[in-house]
């Protein structure tokens, strides 16, 4: 994996958030265990 690039701020991910317009979005990545983490205590 490369260390750094230029690329749209569409495709770049930061400490798990992605900016997209105005919004700052968690990544697929970084989301998965936080609701794994949710349904599970939901139990």
């Amino acid at each position: 994996m490369a260390k750094s690039k230029v690329a749209p701020m569409s495709e770049c991910a930061f400490l798990g958030f992605t900016i997209k317009g105005k919004k700052i979005r968690w990544t697929d990545k970084a989301l998965a265990p936080q609701v794994r983490h949710f349904l599970h205590a939901s139990d």
